[in-house]
């Protein structure tokens, strides 16, 4: 696997999935633009609402009213918006590499998830014990 800028990697771990990746990419594009979510889903094939969501949960972008669901670009530090950008750039150069780095950290999670559920299976547990 091609290797990616530390930044990268780590910004793709916040970042949780395509849909995520493909909504973020849009607003950094137009940075001082402020989306609907009517908008954003015409222009892209993720399903914008809970990629919108997470987004500003994570400090990459913000609402600008909620009723309405304009979201904009605004990532919480510079430091962040520099990761952003490096990710945008090396997705332009390389989106294989941001693909596969992103399909190997959710089949790892699914892994560590099934292997937790399995674990937790053969936990013993005390009954409880009435009044």
């Amino acid at each position: 696997m091609e290797s990616l800028p530390e930044d990268v990697r780590l910004l793709l771990l916040l970042v949780g999935d395509y849909e995520e990746l493909e909504v973020l990419l849009r607003l950094v594009r137009a940075p001082e633009r402020a989306w609907t979510e009517a908008e954003l889903a015409a222009e892209t094939t993720a399903e914008v609402g809970r990629a919108m969501e997470r987004l500003v949960a994570a400090g990459l972008a913000e609402f600008l009213d909620d009723d309405t669901r304009i979201v904009r670009y605004r990532p919480a530090s510079g430091e962040l918006d520099r990761k952003v950008r490096l990710l945008a750039g090396v997705y332009a150069e390389n989106p294989l590499s941001v693909i596969r780095f992103m399909t190997t950290t959710s089949i790892e999670r699914l892994r560590t998830s099934a292997a937790r559920a399995f674990a937790d299976a053969f936990l013993l547990r005390r009954p409880k014990k009435d009044g």
